[in-house]
């Protein structure tokens, strides 16, 4: 698929990541002068999943961060699902690269570097939980690492928000390899599915 010149006010520079359902490209602000990392769902690559429902996990997932605060979580800027090209976030750009990728760079982490690494994800859960947010995929992919060492987290998309009893039963959500049992069940979750994936990391 050829890269849109710009999406609402946004100017597409490169995509820098692509999944199943959409592509993240670095883009630029023009109002405010400024690189941010916009999260695309294109119209013409969604096939299994109604974009209806594609928009209320964007949505879902924009509400989530644009009620946090916290130096450990990536920030929203924008979000719209109007735009002809599909339903897009604008987000944080943050310049560095997922967790995974992270430490298959370092061979020889040192362990006061993964200590610091996971202190502040889970600082960043924390105050997520605080405010009755539950990520529900924490996982390396989800975890970006700037080029000073500051971890952020990212992709909200299947969050949950307020109490454990809004979730539904039966649906499987998140990364069966760092799910919590009772997640991986399909059963309410709070935010200890968080914490089992972290250690999980």
């Amino acid at each position: 698929m050829a890269i849109p010149r710009t999406v609402g006010k946004y100017e597409i520079v490169d995509a820098v990541g692509a999944g199943g359902m959409g592509t993240v490209y670095r883009a630029f602000d023009p109002t405010l002068e400024r690189m941010v990392a916009l999260k695309i769902v294109h119209l013409d690559r969604v096939h299994d999943v109604p974009f209806e429902q594609l928009c209320v996990r964007f949505r879902n997932e924009a509400r989530a961060v644009a009620r946090l605060n916290h130096p450990a979580i990536v920030t929203i800027f924008d979000y719209d699902d109007q735009d002809p090209v599909g339903a897009y976030i604008a987000m944080e750009y943050v310049q560095g690269c997922a967790l995974d990728e992270y430490v298959k760079q370092r061979p020889e982490l040192h362990l006061e570097d993964a200590v610091s690494a996971m202190h502040q994800v889970l600082g960043g859960l924390a105050y997520a939980h605080g405010k009755d947010v539950v990520h529900r995929d924490i996982k390396p992919s989800n975890l970006l690492v700037t080029r000073d060492g500051l971890v952020k987290i990212t992709d909200f998309g299947i969050a949950r928000i307020g109490p454990k009893t809004t979730t539904q039963t039966g649906l499987l959500v998140g990364t069966p390899h760092y799910m919590a049992p009772e997640q991986y069940r399909g059963g309410l979750v709070d935010h200890r599915c968080d914490l089992h994936a972290a250690g999980a990391v």
